[in-house]
């Protein structure tokens, strides 16, 4: 395990909005990046994971739908933590990152990050976590925003990138990533791609492929 430490969390302060906003947004419309998880929980049977970034446990309740054995939410927002665990029991959900999760070695046979990963500054390292929880041909499974669509400001004299989600409803800012480092060195020693697509994003409404699935296996 990685120790981060503990540092002011974007959505301890959105968190209330992004959860209500989420569920009016696609209670009238699809969401791609949420089915195409579940359409992989369906090959999971009996599989133990954890929902990396799980927010406020919405589409972690969904998950457990599946026919998996169990799935835990990890999320870095003490606001987001809560909520969850009030969908899910005081058990089902808990503080940790893409950098800090909070199993042992070799413990989990899948890993869900639908729009987190790409808030870690350092990607790599999340690969080498995530690397370690998982057992062997352990499953990844991310949605991410691709990085060509991303658009980019300059905060702190660093690239970040700000964007409007659930039309315009939410703001969200996350480091400027390229697309190399998704698929980087670690990343290719790590894990085997299994699948990469792409789709346009109702939550950024671009008109045009802006988001990746991509499905990964453990070396």
């Amino acid at each position: 395990m990685i120790s981060t430490p503990k540092r002011s969390e974007q959505y301890d302060d959105i968190g209330n909005s992004y959860i209500s906003e989420k569920d009016n947004f696609f209670s009238q419309i699809s969401d791609p990046g949420k089915e195409a998880i579940l359409d992989f929980l369906r090959g999971q049977k009996d599989k133990e994971g954890v929902d990396v970034g799980c927010g406020g446990g919405q589409d972690t309740k969904a998950y457990l739908n599946t026919e998996i054995k169990s799935i835990i939410g990890v999320d870095p927002s003490d606001v987001m933590v809560k909520e969850a665990q009030r969908l899910l029991g005081s058990d089902g959900a808990l503080l940790g990152s893409w950098t800090d999760l909070p199993f042992s070695d070799d413990s989990k046979d899948f890993l869900i990050g639908r729009f987190s990963l790409h808030y870690v500054e350092d990607v790599s390292a999340a690969y080498k976590e995530g690397a370690r929880v998982l057992r062997r041909k352990g499953k990844l499974i991310m949605i991410l925003p691709d990085p060509k669509a991303d658009p980019v400001v300059i905060e702190g004299g660093k690239e970040m990138v700000k964007t409007p989600i659930f039309g315009g409803k939410v703001i969200v800012t996350y480091p400027r990533h390229r697309k190399d480092e998704y698929f980087s060195d670690t990343f290719n020693n790590l894990f085997k791609l299994i699948n990469e697509e792409a789709y346009a994003s109702p939550e950024r409404n671009l008109g045009f492929t802006d988001t990746l699935i991509v499905i990964a296996e453990k070396r």
